[in-house]
């Protein structure tokens, strides 16, 4: 329906996700290209404490594709609005292979596209506080309830340490190839009646 997500909450998950360090890797399609032009937030993944710890991937009511790293109120965010990057802003209901990795101690946080990291690093990270919350640890939506993705997700991987740059073109590589996928290995997350 247009209100789908998977609540991944767990207990599991909880006591094992490291805030201070980690990956989150995910294919994400558009349900149809209007999707990427059309004014609304919409998250593909999200793990939060609260509005000041939490790590995230969306396309913003302003059509930006970004990954976002927010710890202790310092939010870290890369994507489609920086200069040069607007080939992070697809128009299409292709696989799309996006993912965010983070590290307090070496004091950065990086955005990737298709494997290959876009951007500079971002420093300047803040001191993560909390555990992720029942309610807020969501594929296809801001929360269990709000700013649902319209389109298809698939393989998402959440890691407890910051992949290397390798290892994320490996991910990238074994992932994204449009043969291996419709097999039942993607979750359609807000497609329904109302044509999104």
């Amino acid at each position: 329906g247009t209100a789908a997500y998977n609540n991944v909450y767990s207990t599991s998950l909880r006591d094992a996700f490291r805030g201070d360090r980690g990956s989150v890797s995910l294919l994400i399609a558009a349900a149809s290209s209007g999707v990427w032009t059309d004014n609304s937030t919409r998250l593909t993944f999200g793990l939060r404490v609260n509005a000041s710890n939490y790590v995230q991937i969306q396309k913003s009511s302003t059509n930006v594709l970004a990954g976002e790293y927010c710890a202790g109120g310092t939010l870290k965010t890369f994507g489609s609005s920086a200069a040069g990057y607007a080939h992070l802003r697809p128009d299409d209901t292709e696989w799309h292979h996006v993912a965010v990795t983070w590290d307090k101690a070496r004091d950065r946080m990086r955005f990737y596209w298709h494997g290959a990291q876009a951007g500079p690093d971002q420093t300047g990270l803040g001191t993560w506080s909390g555990t992720i919350a029942s309610t807020q640890s969501v594929v296809g939506a801001l929360t269990t309830g709000a700013a649902f993705w319209s389109g298809r997700i698939a393989h998402v991987a959440v890691f407890d340490r910051e992949l290397t740059r390798a290892e994320m073109q490996q991910a990238a590589g074994i992932y994204y190839r449009p043969s291996l996928l419709g097999f039942g290995d993607s979750v359609t997350v807000g497609v329904g009646a109302t044509g999104e």
